[in-house]
């Protein structure tokens, strides 16, 4: 809390720009150890392809574990007003997705082929794979500290502007505004850390809920449903029409059976 809560005091977020570039470094440096310590293993014990499964007994969490993986989409409208070129900003995005979706699914397949048998794989957090007593995992560990410290203003960001339009918006712009809203962002660091307090061991489990229950309205309802009234009913556009329903009804379908 000490180091979070001045940090998310800052309006501009433009000036969390060097430090998101810090942050995307740290993981790309941990990528590259894990991919080096699964490749490792790999030559040294061979593949573990007969200890996984096609589909496992989660197969339901994975669904919603996956769909977690959009819990940037709401900075994407924030970071593209304070991006200098707006006109290749779509454009940026769809490839920045691509290789994010490519990444994920490399990444989860090569490291469960080369621990899949691993008592340590199975932990929510992938560094427990990693050999405890390497200073190299040490390292790791704390870079990838510090980059949480940096993208966690930006992905709270979103959140403490609908918090703040909630409470604040027929405020004048006063002092006394000014310190409730620090207040509230306050308060909202401080659910933070007792969430994360209160999950770090089911870790798996909660961003699997949370992805099913918060992540699909978010990242396919909503987006679907507007584009279907907004621009597919005004253009008569049956295509679009078509494609926004099946996302609304199996978005639904999958945001009721993978939360139950």
């Amino acid at each position: 809390m000490l180091i979070y809560v001045p940090l998310v005091m800052v309006r501009k977020i433009e000036v969390f720009a060097i430090t998101h570039v810090f942050g995307d470094i740290m993981i790309i440096i941990t990528l590259i150890v894990i991919f080096g310590y699964a490749g490792a293993s790999l030559a040294n014990n061979g593949p573990k392809f007969d200890k996984i499964e096609p589909i496992g007994a989660l197969w339901a969490d994975a669904i919603g574990f996956s769909v977690y993986t959009y819990e940037g989409i709401g900075v994407v409208l924030p970071i593209r007003e304070v991006t200098a070129d707006k006109d290749q900003y779509f454009k940026l995005l769809c490839i920045t997705v691509t290789l994010i979706a490519v990444l994920y699914v490399v990444f989860g397949e090569f490291t469960a082929i080369a621990w899949g048998d691993n008592d340590s794989f199975l932990d929510p957090l992938i560094t427990s794979s990693l050999p405890e007593t390497s200073v190299i995992t040490y390292i790791v560990k704390i870079l990838f500290s510090f980059n949480l410290f940096f993208s966690y203003p930006l992905v709270i960001h979103p959140a403490n502007l609908v918090v703040e339009s909630w409470f604040f918006s027929n405020w004048e712009k006063t002092r006394k505004r000014q310190m409730c809203k620090n207040l509230s962002r306050t308060i909202i660091v401080a659910l933070s850390c007792v969430v994360a307090l209160a999950v770090y061991d089911k870790l798996d489990q909660f961003l699997s809920i949370t992805g099913a229950l918060t992540c699909i309205p978010v990242a396919f309802l909503i987006p679907a449903a507007l584009h279907l009234e907004i621009v597919a009913k005004q253009d008569n556009d049956k295509t679009a029409k078509i494609i926004d329903w099946t996302i609304l009804v199996g978005g639904t379908v999958a945001l009721i059976y993978c939360t139950i």
